[in-house]
């Protein structure tokens, strides 16, 4: 059986890359999945690892004339084209933690990465799947970034260190000591992509824009910036925190489990956090979550309905209306709010019916009204009313006047 290529097309049509590198992937996976058997079979047995390892070719074999595995040929340099199959056998391996959703049994009580950890003998820090990262504040504005509400990263990792973080795996952002005040671990992510090398397009909290240069990059999905920010010398005097105590001069290292379990529970994270954010990615895995909220207590379900409002449905409502605020639309005046870092228009999804009531027809895609920043506050706070609910349609009321918004089928 071969790989799903059309949803891997999907995920790929939403990814930040051009036309022709999103072409090359494809091309690249398929050669991959008619070399080396089922990708996805491959997946499951443990998390690509062994494709990974046969794909790594550096100069040094080629040199020696190593043979290249399952059969490949170049035309051009052996090493260049091994390079790229590698690349794209991560990216799908980023796609296939993106789109795993709720599977299996829904573990609430422990913190776990998504992969095996990768195995890295003669290490002194052998990798655990949860990793520290560092920033310094003279190079970076840690706080800045939190401060804008960003919840997407692109990170920089030791070179080290890039075969062997995996999308899955669990982080903790400390900052470094800066003019007077203490190291902290200040915000907690997800990994959601494999490390490539690629630029950072948004130099905004470097101090340097020339640092934004290419380099072995993951992008990052955040998890919760605690308001109260955790000082590294409050963590107890044992092994397992002293590296998180006193840091290190790289940009990432691995930590043991019980270290980020303990400063999770100092940030009121959970793994259900955790178990949240990863399934609202997908349909099913929202389906999921839906499952599985009816038996949570009301705490527990405000987590999981954040979580959803997050997730997938919204963000493909949106980007079928092209990011416009329907209500703006309606009213004649211009719908997109502001565009983001990337060009891209900045909008909000606006679930009609509260998520959080776990209602029939909540989690659906004609239950999302989107809008910008300004109406959709004026939904929550301000004069809003649906006057009528319709098959197709909403009849809103909107500082006194109707309008009508249409709803929208994926």
């Amino acid at each position: 059986m071969a790989f799903d290529e059309a949803s891997y097309r999907r995920w790929l049509s939403a990814q930040d890359l051009d036309d022709r590198t999103k072409a090359d992937q494809l091309s690249r996976v398929r050669r991959l999945d008619r070399r080396f058997g089922d990708l996805d079979e491959a997946f499951a047995r443990d998390g690509l690892a062994s494709l990974m390892d046969l794909l790594s070719y550096g100069s040094a074999d080629g040199t020696a004339g190593r043979p290249l595995p399952g059969g490949l040929t170049f035309d051009g340099d052996a090493v260049s084209g091994m390079r790229s199959l590698k690349s794209a056998a991560r990216k799908y391996q980023s796609y296939k933690v993106a789109t795993a959703g709720a599977t299996g049994a829904l573990d609430l009580t422990t913190f776990r990465p998504v992969l095996p950890p990768r195995e890295a003998p003669g290490r002194d820090l052998a990798p655990s799947g949860f990793w520290m990262l560092q920033a310094n504040p003279e190079r970076y504005d840690t706080d800045g970034w939190i401060a804008a509400g960003e919840t997407s990263l692109l990170y920089l990792v030791s070179r080290d260190d890039a075969d062997l973080i995996q999308p899955g795996d669990l982080a903790v952002l400390r900052r470094t000591t800066y003019k007077g005040r203490s190291a902290a671990l200040v915000a907690f992510f997800e990994i959601s992509s494999a490390p490539e090398v690629r630029p950072q397009p948004d130099v905004r909290f470097f101090t340097d824009p020339a640092e934004g240069q290419p380099q072995p990059r993951v992008m990052l999905e955040l998890l919760t910036a605690p308001a109260a920010e955790i000082p590294a010398t409050s963590l107890p005097d044992k092994p397992e925190f002293r590296n998180i105590r006193r840091g290190l001069q790289r940009t990432t290292t691995a930590i043991p489990r019980e270290a980020f379990e303990h400063l999770a529970r100092m940030a009121d994270l959970s793994p259900l956090d955790v178990l949240a954010t990863r399934s609202a990615r997908t349909l099913s895995g929202v389906r999921a979550l839906d499952t599985l909220a009816s038996d949570l207590d009301p705490k527990r379900q405000e987590v999981v309905s954040k979580r959803i409002e997050r997730g997938p449905i919204g963000g493909r409502v949106k980007e079928k209306l092209g990011g416009r605020c329907q209500l703006c639309v309606q009213l004649g005046r211009d719908p997109v709010a502001f565009r983001k870092a990337d060009g891209k228009p900045f909008a909000e999804a606006h679930h009609v019916v509260p998520v959080s009531t776990l209602a029939p027809g909540s989690l659906a895609a004609i239950n999302v009204m989107v809008l910008c920043p300004n109406h959709h506050r004026q939904a929550h706070h301000g004069r809003f009313e649906i006057v009528r609910d319709q098959d197709d349609s909403w009849v809103v009321r909107l500082d006194g006047r109707e309008l009508i918004i249409e709803k929208t089928k994926l």
